[in-house]
């Protein structure tokens, strides 16, 4: 199947298609161990997003990924393996392929060679703000399973103040209502919600609690 051209979208265009499957953003927390099994958790993000448009023999992918944020390839080959066309080839890929499953703040463990769900957890979106700060790093941060855990139930609860005792340097930094968070994606503040939605150099970000959207043309 032929791609066309990658686009941001603004303005309306007449190429039409049949199905549609559209497909967050996904940061990856950091990454931990229980017993031999390693576990990795991650946020998808609602309001940053890859739609793949599969037309009769060709596909377009639409996005409104900014051009700092790392992974867009990878997460596009992910996103269309949906379409039959496109298979996972490393372990990043299998991460972001198993978050579109899910939504939610997930914990997966790795038995196997197969990523299955430790955790998953409703984001708490109405009581906590995101904000992100895209960089490229070399490997996942590591973090204790206590912290991951316990970070899950502070974003289903909507209460940073619950990891303040776990959340240690250099990869973690507490302050009053909010932590600072480094991830393999780059830098994650989580806060207690505020009246503002811009943090300086930051993107504002809206985590997804929910899986793959797919749009099928009935005719």
């Amino acid at each position: 199947m032929k791609r066309l051209e990658t686009i941001v979208p603004k303005e309306k265009s007449s190429w039409k298609y049949n199905i549609l499957y559209s497909c967050p953003y996904v940061i990856v927390l950091g990454r931990t161990r229980i017993s031999d099994y390693e576990c990795v958790s991650v946020l998808p993000i609602l309001n940053y997003r890859f739609n793949i448009l599969l037309g009769k023999n060709n596909y377009r992918v639409v996005h409104n990924i900014p051009s700092d944020f790392p992974y867009k390839d990878l997460l596009i080959n992910a996103c269309r393996f949906f379409t039959g066309e496109s298979k996972c080839i490393n372990d990043l890929c299998d991460v972001f392929l198993y978050t579109y499953y899910y939504g939610g703040y997930i914990i997966f463990i790795k038995i196997n060679n197969k990523l299955h769900p430790l955790n998953i957890e409703v984001v708490n979106s109405e009581r906590l703000a995101f904000y992100f700060k895209p960089s490229d790093k070399t490997s996942i941060p590591e973090y204790s399973y206590d912290f991951l855990s316990l970070l899950g139930v502070a974003l289903r609860l909507g209460d940073v103040d619950l990891v303040e005792n776990l959340c240690k340097e250099p990869n973690c930094t507490y302050s009053s209502d909010s932590i600072l968070l480094r991830t393999l994606n780059g830098e994650l503040i989580i806060t207690k919600k505020k009246h503002t939605k811009h943090v300086e150099d930051y993107y504002f970000i809206v985590p997804d609690n929910n899986p793959v959207r797919n749009v099928v043309k009935v005719e």
